[in-house]
């Protein structure tokens, strides 16, 4: 991976960071790791553990081939961390303009909306578009009270609750703290379907968690192709660069992938084959180099 450009003898001279600092930042680096690993032990950085939850996505799967079908459209309300990752799951994967495609066009997987923000134009508009009697809403809320998602809740609700009565509830899925909050009241009350989010995980971070899988797994209803653990996949323990040179026109490091049978490296000289031929050669897993092919979500 080449960093020249993040330089200032790669720019202009006077932006960029100055070659110099990179011998005192690869000194550093020792103790910012050593950091992490503190607070990973600690507790603190439970995306870690994400590779580990196969409990989780079992219960997704179930959902998703389950009550999942029933519906042809998944609205999702949330904001930050609780729906982009949602949209950018939904960007990545599918073609462009995903909801105008017909059903034969979608090859009949349910459409996806994001609702990310309390504009009443921007809510009244999709809910116009969208057949209540077919849809799934997935209310998403780490604390299960943020002011945003609970004033989408709301409204949503309300326009569910005209149009469907008591059945209302078979249309909601909260995804939310697996022991409090007001989302989880309300789900234990109406006997409303839930997921959890992992008390350690950050919203910037959840979209490995039921936060993303969830909506994924409802738009991959192949479960061939359904999400799954990555519990052969291990975050390294040692640098990922070592020597990084402070002199020279072409920096460079080497680029590692940790797959269930061992680690592969490339380096980064070798362009987009090193990664390509990794991916190529290993299909086991749900674990997959940024730089490798796109593939479908089917």
């Amino acid at each position: 991976m080449s960093y020249r450009r993040m330089l200032a003898d790669g720019l202009d001279g006077e932006h960029g960071l100055p070659r110099g600092r990179l011998g005192e930042l690869v000194r550093r680096f020792p103790a910012v790791q050593g950091e992490v690993r503190e607070r990973r032990g600690a507790g603190e950085y439970g995306f870690y553990d994400l590779v580990d939850q196969d409990a989780s996505v079992r219960q997704i799967a179930r959902f998703a081939e389950g009550l999942g079908q029933a519906h042809d459209h998944v609205l999702v309300l949330g904001i930050g961390g609780s729906a982009l990752g949602t949209k950018a799951l939904l960007e990545a994967l599918r073609a462009p303009a995903w909801n105008e495609l017909d059903d034969e066009g979608r090859d009949f997987f349910p459409r996806l909306t994001v609702l990310e923000n309390v504009d009443p134009t921007s809510v009244a508009a999709a809910l116009q578009r969208i057949d209540p009697r077919r849809v799934l809403v997935n209310v998403v809320s780490k604390s299960g009270g943020t002011a945003e998602t609970m004033a989408q809740y709301l409204v949503v609700r309300g326009w569910l609750d005209e149009a469907l009565g008591p059945a209302a509830s078979r249309h909601l899925v909260f995804t939310t703290d697996p022991a409090r909050g007001a989302l989880r009241e309300l789900a234990t009350r109406e006997g409303i379907a839930t997921l959890a989010v992992p008390p350690a995980v950050g919203g910037r971070f959840s979209v490995l968690s039921p936060v993303g899988l969830l909506p994924a797994a409802l738009g991959a209803r192949s479960t061939a192709q359904r999400p799954t653990t990555s519990s052969g996949i291990r975050p390294r323990s040692t640098p990922a660069f070592t020597g990084l040179p402070t002199s020279g026109s072409a920096p460079a490091c080497t680029c590692s992938c940790r797959t269930p049978t061992g680690s592969v490296s490339w380096p980064s000289g070798t362009g987009s084959s090193g990664p390509r031929a990794w991916a190529s050669g290993w299909t086991g897993g749900a674990s997959r180099c940024m730089s490798a092919p796109r593939r479908s979500a089917r």
